[in-house]
């Protein structure tokens, strides 16, 4: 992806063929693609056992994939590289994994996950990539209200928005 080679990990349905709607599960921010506390992996097996391909992939400059974060030459702190991701830095890693899972899969629809940083990588992704039917969030970031959960879905019109509201407190 634009020279870096990203790296991820694909689960195969549990059935012995894909189905035609894969799962793309995105970083959380600096974390690896096993995720906090390896829900990344755990959510991505249950899905498997469900009948979906599921991809769990490291954007550049994080886990084993290449590349490096655009770390201000001031030293900026951290949340200058959240910035960068909340402005759509990881947008294009995702379009390949897109492209990827598809490729490798006989997927032809794909449903985003994220959290927090994740969460706005799918949402900036899911507005370009015709592939993506759905998004699944659940933001912990400066753009969107902390605790909100956010389903989309695609119609003939678009993506559709649903604001679940604030789980936390429900």
């Amino acid at each position: 992806c634009e020279g870096y080679e990203l790296r991820g990990s694909l689960h195969r349905p549990a059935t012995s063929e894909d189905g035609d709607t894969a799962i793309v599960i995105l970083n959380q921010g600096p974390l690896d693609r096993s995720g906090a506390h390896r829900l990344s992996v755990k959510c991505a097996r249950r899905w498997a056992a469900r009948g979906f391909s599921v991809l769990r992939f490291d954007a550049r400059g994080v886990g084993d994939s290449e590349g490096d974060w655009a770390i201000p030459e001031d030293g900026a702190p951290i949340k200058m590289l959240y910035k960068n991701i909340e402005e759509g830095a990881w947008t294009v890693d995702t379009r390949a994994a897109i492209d990827y899972v598809c490729a490798a899969t006989s997927a032809r629809n794909v449903i985003l996950a994220g959290v927090c940083g994740g969460a706005v990588s799918a949402l900036h992704a899911a507005a370009e990539h015709p592939a993506v039917v759905g998004v699944i969030t659940a933001p912990r970031s400066r753009s969107l209200r902390p605790s909100t959960c956010i389903a989309i879905s695609r119609c003939s019109s678009g993506l559709a928005l649903a604001s679940c509201g604030n789980w936390a407190s429900s």
